[in-house]
């Protein structure tokens, strides 16, 4: 079974990380490094300032997502894998820095940003866990797992 990310369309949600870190850091001395772009990884990127590791995050893109759909339809929440969640609790602690989502809603040139964990790893967000079925990869299929449902009304919009 081949990694989702070395898929044409797992390269798509690869740059689509790119494009959303862009978004998000331009007008910032922050700086998002990506981690291994050619293989699963717990965390996509660490946030840097100055030289210092001031961030980990996890973005995810919903291309086919407007802000208003996340606001109506889906109660403003982000669903990721709650897998997702406790690799940015660890990242935290392990750096001692915050963890954040980055969620791009490509559709409309967007992203929304959030604090989900604070330097000690403990989950600062609204957000809840309940076993779904969801998408397996970006390549499709079915997964049943512990999702996390993150509330975004506190999130910060950056536009293109």
């Amino acid at each position: 079974m081949s990694l989702a990310i070395l898929t044409p369309q797992g390269r798509v949600h690869a740059q689509e990380q790119i494009d959303a870190a862009q978004i998000v850091f331009r007008r910032s001395k922050s700086r998002c490094h990506h981690s291994n772009l050619k293989d699963k990884a717990p965390i996509d990127c660490v946030i840097t300032e100055d030289g210092c590791v001031v961030g980990v995050a996890e973005i995810k893109s919903r291309p086919n997502m407007t802000l208003a759909q996340l606001q109506n339809e889906f109660k403003n929440e982000w669903l990721i894998s709650a897998s997702k969640v406790d690799a940015l609790k660890l990242g935290s602690i392990m750096l001692n820095v915050p963890g954040y989502g980055i969620l791009y809603l490509k559709q409309e040139n967007l992203c929304l940003m959030l604090k989900i964990t604070d330097e000690s790893g403990a989950v600062c967000c609204d957000y809840y866990r309940k076993e779904t079925v969801t998408q397996a990869t970006c390549n499709g299929g079915e997964a049943l797992r512990v999702n996390a449902f993150i509330n975004m009304s506190k999130a910060k919009v950056y536009r293109k």
